[in-house]
């Protein structure tokens, strides 16, 4: 294949917490995409810059995402084949701004951390990734029933996680029980966003990437806890990851 067949991703978050859109984006490469790019504020360049060699790193003027980025952002994002929203981008409402206008002008999005949070999506192929706390921006219920009349009614697809996930995309439900309890380490869902970005990138649906995800995410902190322990890391859970999708 040549490079770029595999899939091209955009990853946009950063200012506030460095850390998150790397993790995001390793996640991402770890899927097997081909190319991740990744769109930082100047106050996380460095970090994000210097975390792996792989990475394309966009600068953004200033401290965090906000509107004035979005001509550059969307101009980008045009190449790519999905993106991810939200890790470590902070709740300031110029940022929040940012977030609807690129929800209108941009498909296939993973909408994740910060990002989480009730508008008019108005688009199709949109993925949300809320733990409990995140979710009540959303809806106050997290029962089964609740989620999938949100997921109707907004057109979206909602992997809820915990100790057992919940996905639905308003039409069905599924469960996920694979995982441990390590995996609430700070860090683990940036990974799994960028996973389920990689999926979405690769021509699956927000709901089968979803499933996807969380599965085999699960299943590479179940063999993280076997061969290295409780204290195992996302980045370990990114590596184990590419041996359990080699695998399935």
């Amino acid at each position: 294949k040549h490079k770029g067949q595999n899939g091209k991703i955009g990853i946009i978050g950063g200012g506030p917490y460095s850390g998150a859109p790397a993790l995001a984006a390793l996640g991402a490469y770890r899927a097997g995409i081909d190319l991740v790019h990744v769109f930082v504020p100047a106050s996380s360049y460095d970090h994000v810059s210097s975390f792996i060699p792989e990475l394309i790193v966009h600068k953004l003027p200033g401290e965090i995402v906000t509107e004035e980025h979005l001509e550059f952002i969307l101009r980008k994002t045009s190449e790519f084949d999905a993106i991810v929203v939200g890790p470590g981008i902070g709740i300031q409402k110029e940022t929040q701004n940012t977030i609807i206008e690129l929800v209108k002008h941009c498909n296939n999005i993973v909408l994740d951390a910060d990002a989480i949070f009730d508008f008019n999506f108005k688009r199709s192929n949109i993925l949300l990734t809320p733990h409990q706390g995140e979710l009540k921006r959303l809806t106050p219920s997290s029962r089964p029933e609740d989620l999938l009349r949100y997921a109707s009614e907004k057109g979206v697809t909602l992997l809820v996680k915990g100790e057992v996930d919940i996905i639905t995309n308003g039409k069905y439900i599924k469960e996920n029980s694979s995982g441990h309890p390590r995996m609430a380490v700070g860090g683990t869902g940036d990974v799994l966003a960028g996973v389920c970005g990689a999926l979405m990138a690769k021509g699956l649906t927000p709901f089968e990437s979803a499933r996807l995800a969380a599965y085999s995410l699960g299943k590479a902190g179940e063999i993280c806890y076997e061969e290295i322990g409780s204290g195992f890391l996302p980045t370990d859970l990114a590596l184990f990851l590419s041996k359990i999708l080699q695998k399935d």
